[in-house]
């Protein structure tokens, strides 16, 4: 039979554990409101886009189109990368690193360069060890309330 002693031990234990349980899920809850919140300042920036692209929509076609409108060969492609730094999205990062993988790799079997632009803030190994086709890499720094960007991982 365990002694008193255990049997205490025991329960302050669990309340510690529901205390450290209580105290993650405020945290996780504020996190969530944060992200609702910023979610929704970006619903009057998507409110107007569509509405331009009504408007663009909406206008008499004509047989002259704006130059970045018409449709022309594609000799070459930029992608501009964009992976988060949030704990947990490993999934994301994997899956955003295979579908531009397959995506210059389909281009590639056309003979269409692409040039790769990574926004980071976690080193990805897989284009960075590409460089051939990775022509620039960005880290993202926040620094005293402002979001610093630097080229390359030094400095």
């Amino acid at each position: 039979m365990p002694d008193i002693r255990k049997v205490k031990r025991r329960i302050k234990g669990v309340q510690n554990i529901a205390k450290i349980t209580r105290a993650m899920e405020m945290i996780a809850a504020s996190k969530m409101r944060k992200a609702q919140e910023r979610g929704l300042q970006g619903r009057p920036y998507a409110e107007k886009i569509e509405q331009v692209i009504a408007d663009l929509a909406a206008l008499p076609q004509t047989t002259e189109h704006h130059p970045l409108l018409q449709r022309r060969p594609v000799k070459k492609i930029a992608v501009v990368h964009i992976t988060p730094d949030r704990g947990l999205a490993g999934g994301l990062n994997a899956n955003l690193n295979r579908s531009l993988g397959n995506f210059i790799l389909k281009q590639k079997e056309q003979d269409i360069p692409v040039d790769v632009i990574s926004v980071i803030q976690a080193l990805i190994l897989l284009f960075v060890a590409a460089d051939a086709i990775v022509r620039y890499i960005y880290r993202i720094r926040a620094k005293e309330d402002r979001v610093v960007l630097t080229r390359g991982w030094g400095g």
